[in-house]
């Protein structure tokens, strides 16, 4: 079978029992990693003696090696897993002659491969297979509800408020799949114990270390500084600094000001509720970005900025500083608009 987006997700964390095996494909490396994580620990609890790893070469050459992990049987009736990683087409019959004997008593087969065409053999198989399951990932940040329930399952709390979801879509949208997933074990961790998470909570340990540099091309876009992004932005390249990273930050900063926009009682009420507190001339500046970038200013600005993310991360050769300081240009005249 077919599985895709929120479904695969959650096969990984919860396998339907009657599969037999699966295979985690897509473009990006880390995160197949940290899917086949969760679907390993998801059958072998931790123990690393229901854990069998097999390399590509070897299943190819020698088939049977692949049936005798399969139907080993340990001291204990709980399922184990059998891991290949980075697997290719090559490996599609190897794995074929043993598809229609697997059952739910066998160990459970867990494959990964990166960079699957659609005319993939390997794909075909496990999409095709009623015992099996093929899961696309692609790098897209998570959604709301897929991170409410990876921090449930963590041990945090069973609800997250409005302005924390969004907080957290942001930040996933900026950090890579295995620091996002780090940082909820974090947050989960820390909010323990508590109703519901709040936009506080997620504040008070989102990652915040940026260069001054960076920090200065943030607030020349924020304060509709546009003079200031084109040398500010090629300092911080000539650097070494990623466009992606200097717009990440951007869309950073933009995500907090759209989540305290949401605030009853105005950008003051909002900005005494931090935690810790900001005050000073940071306060200050805080403020007067707020009643520059009301929620639907925001928002078009965090269209923006995905929308140029979306073109860096496209396959293909293009112009990616060129197409960042064009965004953060755009942002700064908005804001001076503003203004």
């Amino acid at each position: 079978m077919k599985l895709s987006g929120a479904q695969a997700a959650r096969t990984c964390r919860a396998p339907d029992p009657t599969l037999c095996g699966a295979l985690i494909h897509g473009p990006d490396a880390g995160l197949l990693t940290l899917r086949r994580q969760e679907l390993v620990q998801a059958f072998t609890q931790g123990d690393p003696m229901r854990l069998t790893r097999l390399e590509p070469d070897i299943v190819r050459r020698e088939p049977a090696a692949l049936e005798t992990a399969l139907k080993a049987r340990g001291f204990f009736a709980d399922r184990s897993a059998i891991l290949i990683d980075g697997a290719k087409d090559g490996l599609t019959e190897a794995i074929r002659g043993y598809v229609p004997d697997l059952t739910p008593e066998d160990g459970f087969l867990v494959v990964t491969a990166v960079g699957l065409t659609a005319r993939s053999s390997l794909r075909k198989l496990f999409e095709t297979a009623d015992n099996l399951a093929a899961m696309a990932f692609y790098p897209d940040p998570p959604d709301a509800t897929e991170i409410a329930a990876r921090l449930k399952e963590a041990g945090g709390p069973g609800s997250v408020s409005h302005e924390a979801g969004a907080a957290l879509v942001a930040l996933a949208s900026e950090m890579d799949p295995g620091s996002f997933a780090r940082f909820l074990d974090t947050l989960a961790l820390y909010a323990t114990g508590s109703g519901e998470l709040g936009a506080e909570d997620v504040a008070a340990l989102a990652p915040e270390s940026r260069p001054a540099e960076l920090d200065r091309l943030v607030q020349a876009v924020t304060a509709g500084r546009a003079a200031m992004v084109s040398p500010l932005l090629a300092r911080l390249t000539a650097a070494g600094t990623a466009p992606q990273g200097t717009l990440a930050a951007v869309s950073r900063q933009m995500r907090r000001l759209l989540m305290l926009a949401d605030v009853a009682g105005g950008p003051s009420t909002a900005i005494d509720r931090l935690r810790p507190p900001v005050r000073g001339p940071r306060r200050d500046q805080l403020l007067a970005d707020l009643r520059c970038w009301p929620a639907p200013r925001a928002e078009a600005a965090l269209r923006q900025l995905h929308a140029t993310e979306r073109q860096l991360r496209s396959p293909g050769p293009r112009p990616e500083a060129a197409l960042a300081e064009r965004c953060l240009l755009r942002l700064a005249m908005m804001a001076a608009a503003r203004g």
